[in-house]
């Protein structure tokens, strides 16, 4: 009897992404969240020389020249924001919980300042952790936003940099591990001096804001003045890729673009608020509605914006100090830890809550975060536990001749899942029955996983019945 061929990449890290964008876009999430390897791949497919955690202050003009980093580019500021940020609304929608235009204002808020802060980390620290951080910032800014009672906002804020660390730390598998002590130093100085440059950047900012207010009063001026403000927090960005790169030519071009384009748009979101708003409240009361949703959206675009850029520096700043002494995770750590608590001291303003109770509510969140790697083995094994004895009962019943539906068990997706799964040696057995090389394909790709357990067990019963 013939032997099913083996499925190319099949049992492999090296599976190419789908030519589909809107799948490909949702297969990058993947690649990220759950298989970092086939990301690494997939950045050594492009064959632009780019290390797996490059950001795109990097990209050289030449490297610039190929298609697929377009595609990667359109994806991360795009396709992916617009599908977690549709996926949410449509959620909040569905429980009635966008009832007004207040409440509108606030999701539009939170996601805008998630997709800021995200556009600024993947400019200056790294593509991957930017895609991470847009879905992480663009769904906890939504709940904060939405919620505003502040105490599961600063839960959700919490949770959502401890995913940017779990993502950054992936995304270090190649380069050399620093000590505990010095990860441990690296964080502090990294928090300290970052926080301390970015609280010098906002205070020149604020009064550059207030000379604005004394001499021009609240005028589309007033704009002007926010977006001088922009440029100015936003030469400490110039600053980041430096520290990160050692070199001052993409330091003064990507921080003098992203300044004058985010202080353009800053400013273009205001005129455009201020104009559309006034256009609205000269028509008919019957589009009263349109006025309040269509302004709460503008006003909490610009709010967004702002909240965005000024957390942008408390992370940014703290990253790049710290993971130059310490590595990536030290510097995803201080970055997480300087703008959560940024973030929870602007909770404060907006929420009744007692500070005390938004504090402990935002730290309980960060230590879910932080200890991501650990909770998310439990939580997800009773979910994959039950599919992959599906899959092993589907192919008991199967023709020998058909392809198996080994590919699909979790341990060839989800890199993380630390505890064993029990059977899947019983599967690999199965196949090897039926077709050899592809038993010997799967036991090779589990011998350095987290499931080596399974690949041993599996050759040790394929042995014995030869």
């Amino acid at each position: 009897m013939a032997q099913p061929n083996i499925p190319q990449n099949v049992y492999s890290h090296k599976s190419e992404q789908h030519p589909n964008i809107l799948l490909g876009s949702l297969q990058l999430l993947f690649w990220i969240f759950l298989q970092p390897s086939a990301w690494h791949h997939h950045i050594t497919r492009m064959n632009l020389a780019l290390k797996p955690d490059f950001s795109w202050a990097e990209v050289s003009f030449k490297q610039w020249g190929r298609f697929p980093l377009y595609r990667l580019l359109l994806q991360s500021y795009l396709i992916v924001p617009l599908l977690t940020g549709g996926l949410l609304t449509l959620f909040f929608l569905s429980v009635g919980m966008i009832s007004d235009g207040l409440a509108f204002q606030g999701l539009i808020a939170g996601m805008v300042g998630g997709l800021t802060l995200a556009t600024t980390i993947g400019m200056g620290l790294g593509v991957a952790l930017g895609v991470a951080s847009s879905v992480a910032g663009i769904v906890a800014g939504g709940v904060a936003g939405i919620l505003t009672n502040g105490l599961w906002g600063g839960l959700a804020v919490g949770v959502a940099t401890g995913v940017v660390i779990g993502v950054s730390g992936q995304m270090e598998c190649h380069k050399k591990s620093n000590a505990l002590t010095r990860q441990i130093s690296g964080t502090v100085v990294g928090v300290l001096l970052g926080s301390f440059a970015g609280s010098i950047a906002l205070c020149l900012a604020a009064f550059i804001i207030l000379i604005g207010l004394i001499r021009a009063g609240y005028g589309f001026s007033y704009s002007s003045f926010i977006g001088l403000s922009v440029l100015i927090l936003y030469t400490t960005y110039g600053a980041v890729i430096f520290i990160r790169t050692g070199k001052w030519r993409p330091s003064l071009v990507f921080g003098t673009l992203l300044s004058v384009l985010l202080g353009m748009v800053f400013v273009a979101i205001l005129g455009a608020m201020t104009g559309l708003i006034a256009l609205l409240t000269s028509l008919d009361s019957m589009f009263g509605l349109a006025n309040e949703f269509t302004g709460g959206g503008l006003m909490g675009a610009v709010i967004g914006v702002s909240t965005g850029l000024l957390l942008s520096i408390y992370y940014l700043l703290p990253y790049a100090i710290a993971e130059r002494i310490a590595g990536p995770k030290a510097g995803a750590i201080a970055g997480a830890l300087a703008s959560c608590s940024s973030a929870l001291m602007f909770a404060e303003f907006e929420s009744k809550q007692p500070i005390v109770t938004i504090w402990a509510y935002g730290l309980l969140g960060l230590a879910l975060g932080l200890t991501l790697p650990w909770w998310r083995s439990l939580l997800s094994y009773p979910i994959t536990v039950p599919f992959n004895s599906v899959l092993y009962f589907l192919d008991r019943k199967r023709a020998s001749h058909r392809p198996s539906l080994l590919p699909f068990h979790s341990a060839f997706w989800d890199e993380h899942q630390s505890i064993r799964l029990r059977g899947l040696d019983k599967h690999i057995v199965l196949v090897a029955k039926r077709n050899p090389a592809e038993g010997q394909a799967a036991i090779e790709f589990l011998g350095t996983s987290r499931q080596r357990w399974a690949a041993r067990a599996a050759q040790i019963e394929i042995d014995a019945l030869r």
